[in-house]
This record gives C-alpha cells, structure tokens and sequence, in this order.
C-alpha cells in the first residue's frame, strides 16, 4: 500500500504529464546540473565522510549505477522483458577510483539512459522498484528527476557541513585543497 501512495505522489504525476522526450530531456538536465556541483571538487574532498549516509564519491557512483540499471530495465522492456534489480546492487561505492573517473562514469551513465529511450517500449511491460511498485517504461524514466533532486540537496548539505568546508583546507604544500 505504501508503494501505491508514494508512486502516485511522486512519480505518476511526472509520467502522465509528460511526453517520452520531455522526460528524457528533464532526467539528463537533472543529471548535467548534478554535474556540475562538482567542478570545484577534489579527491579528497569528494572523499570526505560528514553526516549524510555517503561521501560524494560514493554518492555519485551510486546514481551512475542507477542509471546504467535504468536503461537495462527499459532496454528489457524493448525485448518484452522485465529486469529487476536488488537495490543492494546499487550501492557498490567509489571503490577507491579517483573522482574524475567516477565522474566519467556518471556521465557516461547519461549517455546510456539517452541511448535506451531511442527503441520503442511496450507501455505495458512493468518492472519492480523497491520504492515505488510496479513501474512502466515512462514511470521508470520519471524517476530520474526525483532521485537527482534528492541527492543534489545531500551535496548540498555536504558542501555546506564544517566538516567538508575545514577538509577545504589543504595541509602545506599540498594541491589537494579546493579552488
């Protein structure tokens, strides 16, 4: 029952109100924007560990990782199929990769949802999403936005903790601080 109240408070209203492209189009621009909080990070400070759940690092590899499984799932609905995964799956982390590569592979993710939305989809093949229940191909893309603004206000908060603003401060000599 749950499931059903969040998904028509979240995603149906953004899936009935919008065309394929719009969505796509919301999604990546969410995904670019999400981007571009970080053109000032380091390693380090993408590292840090403040209050929120992850560091940026990780945070960022997860949405990649959602993105990626995204377009599996609607790449599956256009083989008729239905994909599921274990959300635990979607949070591997940074696994020590330097954060240019992570960021990388973010973008690289926006390219793959971009590229999955180009075949037709049954719009009656459904997929389950641990949050939300049964979602078609269309609810499936609306997810994309919410979830984008969920983890831009976590930076957020990261970037305005004391902990990420005195991790700012590089020890001497060192080119690890943020510009």
């Amino acid at each position: 029952m749950l499931h059903i109240l969040r998904k028509h408070r979240t995603i149906a209203p953004l899936a009935e109100n919008a065309e394929w492209d719009a969505l796509l189009e919301q999604g990546l621009v969410a995904g670019w924007s999400f981007d571009k909080l970080f053109e000032d990070v380091s390693n380090s400070a993408a590292a840090l560990k403040t209050e929120c759940p992850m560091n940026i690092s990780d945070m960022v590899s997860h949405i990649a990782d959602v993105n990626y499984a995204v377009a599996n799932i609607l790449e599956a609905f256009t083989k008729g199929r239905s994909l599921t995964y274990d959300q635990r799956a979607l949070y591997r982390g940074a696994g020590g990769r330097p954060f240019q590569v992570i960021r990388e592979d973010h973008s690289n993710s926006l390219l793959r949802l971009a590229e999955s939305t180009g075949r037709p989809i049954n719009p009656e093949q459904v997929s389950w999403h641990f949050e939300y229940g049964r979602l078609n191909g269309k609810e499936w893309l609306a997810t994309i936005q919410p979830h984008y603004a969920y983890h831009t206000r976590q930076v957020e908060r990261i970037k305005a903790s004391s902990a990420y603003r005195s991790g700012l401060k590089a020890p001497r000599g060192s080119r690890e601080a943020v510009k």
